[in-house]
């Protein structure tokens, strides 16, 4: 069963319109949010925060070392800052970031190079789960604190795994334009719920693209007369996208949704549809994924027009920091080992408030 709100109550058949859901919103600790993605990213492969102690003076910080998997996802950029930000409020903090580029030999290095260093926590966006589980066992026995926040590790390669789960996600996604669809097919008088809907996916590689994928399809099976009629990967960007776009166009010639697996790419997508056509654009259903906060996220897009609705990906990042405060004020803290934070539906009925007061109060299960 997907958590996904109420059927759309008022669509026109000229264009499939956003439902909305009203939730809680809440002022994170962080307060400044990241503006735009690509801002983000650090110069250096290996960025370093948290000056150094005098010479001759013992080195009292606590490091956090960061691993993400790629520097390629404006979502993971993202989320490197945001913890970095958190980090930062909390004094005698020091804080590494290492990017291994979709390597999970250089993952596994990484993980190891980070313990040497001294690192406390392992915060980590992990790889190949064969290769680098190893690396992660020599972690824990060495008593760093592991935090996973993407798939399905073995129990003994880390501390805490903090997901959002990525086929729930894909599947609140096709629930949506299930429900647009059937609002669609009332409103135009048609007893049978049809659609021809494209998905583009991030990749063919990452676990995230291949879960969400999973999800959306499994769930749009539901409905025999709405039709996947093209998958391709998007690359995780815009230009790629509308590159797809006009492959699906010249295949397909007509299609009534579009599913993209992060914004950038959804936004894309709506760019080269009005440019081919507005009546085409208007006609047709967009949504995304992530809504990274700032000027051009997802919330947004769906604000603006550009989509018509996003899927928002928890940072995890917040919780994550939330968890290694507990283990530094508590040497007795025992956490639950696993822990699923929920996405959440924005459309344009409530995308001015998400945009506008701050980010969702994590839902963790």
């Amino acid at each position: 069963m997907v958590d996904t709100p109420s059927t759309p109550s008022h669509l026109h058949s000229s264009r499939i319109s956003a439902a909305g859901i009203g939730h809680v919103l809440w002022k994170l600790l962080c307060v400044v949010l990241i503006t735009a993605a690509s801002s983000c990213k650090p110069k250096d492969p290996n960025e370093q925060y948290g000056a150094p102690p005098a010479r001759g003076q013992k080195d009292n910080r606590v490091k956090v070392a960061i691993l993400a998997d790629s520097r390629d996802m404006p979502l993971r950029n993202y989320q490197s800052a945001l913890l970095e930000r958190l980090i930062r409020k909390r004094p005698a903090m020091h804080v590494a970031h290492y990017y291994a580029a979709g390597n999970a030999l250089a993952q596994a290095r990484q993980i190891r190079e980070a313990v040497e260093s001294g690192a406390r926590f392992i915060v980590i966006f992990p790889l190949q789960e064969s290769v680098i589980a190893p690396a992660l066992r020599e972690a824990v026995a060495k008593g760093v604190r592991v935090i996973s926040l993407a798939g399905e590790l073995p129990e003994d390669t880390f501390t805490v795994s903090i997901i959002s789960d990525e086929r729930r996600l894909g599947a609140m996604a096709a629930d949506f334009v299930l429900q647009a669809l059937k609002a669609k097919a009332a409103d135009e008088g048609r007893p049978a719920t049809v659609g021809r809907v494209v998905q583009l996916r991030g990749d063919d590689e990452s676990a995230s693209a291949t879960e969400r994928a999973l999800g959306f399809i499994e769930t749009l099976q539901r409905e025999p007369g709405v039709v996947l009629v093209h998958d391709a990967p998007g690359g995780w960007d815009d230009k790629n996208a509308a590159a797809r776009i006009q492959e699906a166009l010249r295949l397909q010639k007509q299609f009534d949704v579009v599913y993209a697996h992060n914004d950038l790419m959804a936004a894309g997508a709506a760019k080269q549809l009005r440019e081919t056509s507005v009546d085409t654009r208007e006609s047709m259903l967009i949504l995304g994924t992530d809504a990274v906060p700032g000027a051009e996220g997802g919330a947004s897009l769906v604000n603006k027009g550009v989509l018509d609705a996003t899927i928002f990906h928890p940072p995890l990042v917040d919780v994550a920091w939330r968890e290694i405060e507990r283990f530094l004020d508590d040497a007795s803290y025992a956490p639950k080992k696993r822990q699923k934070v929920k996405p959440l539906l924005i459309t344009p009925s409530n995308a001015a408030d998400f945009e506008r007061q701050s980010l969702p109060a994590p839902q963790v299960e």
